[in-house]
């Protein structure tokens, strides 16, 4: 079972080239069987959007563990989305397309168990401006085939982009610092994402 899991994450990888995408792993484990192909595609960058979306399990309710995916992304050296609800889990999935396309890269969409198990009222759009840019897929060794004389080059690339997407976090819309509290003001950084982030902007008597 593992091996086909393999399988069909790498076969994804061809078909990222082409046209928008998403994974979904319900295991936290299932992140490192596909591993070493989102460490090369990282690399490589994507022709269109590549989304992956993960829900790891703070507290082991469903799971062997409680592998923090975060450090995956680090390592990987890809962007990662975290909602905080079911509306922004629907905004965000947008975002991530966006963001994919335009910094050329694959990102991570981080669920928990608490956020894949609730549900709430969801604001959907109508529509959406989907870029007419047509996508196919186009023969280039240099870009495609890592070997190290082609890594070198893409790994300059890679850390670019990272420098990119820092400047563009610092305006990106759902990256909100709630200070109507001074509890929320002291709190943690670690309790203002995900599901404490919405426990925090709770009333409290």
């Amino acid at each position: 079972m593992v091996h086909q899991r393999k399988s069909s994450r790498r076969s994804s990888h061809g078909r990222l080239l082409c046209r928008r995408t998403g994974h979904g792993l319900d295991e936290t484990g299932w992140v490192e069987c596909c591993r070493r192909p989102v460490l090369a595609v990282s690399t490589t960058g994507v022709n269109g959007g590549f989304v992956l979306i993960e829900a790891d399990d703070p507290g082991i309710h469903s799971s062997q563990g409680e592998q923090d995916n975060r450090h995956f992304a680090e390592l990987a050296k890809v962007p990662i989305l975290e909602p905080i609800d079911s509306q922004s889990a629907y905004d965000l999935m947008a975002c991530a397309f966006e963001i994919s396309e335009q910094f050329d890269t694959p990102i991570m969409l981080r669920s928990t168990t608490r956020i894949s198990h609730s549900k709430s009222i969801v604001a959907v759009k109508d529509s959406r401006t989907v870029s007419t840019r047509k996508i196919g897929f186009s023969l280039n060794m240099q870009r495609w085939v890592m070997l190290p004389v082609n890594a070198r080059v893409r790994h300059v690339a890679m850390e670019d982009r990272m420098q990119k997407l820092a400047v563009y976090a610092e305006t990106f819309p759902f990256n909100q610092l709630n200070r109507a509290t001074a509890a929320w003001a002291s709190s943690p950084p670690a309790s203002r994402i995900n599901m404490p982030a919405k426990f925090s902007r709770r009333p409290r008597f």
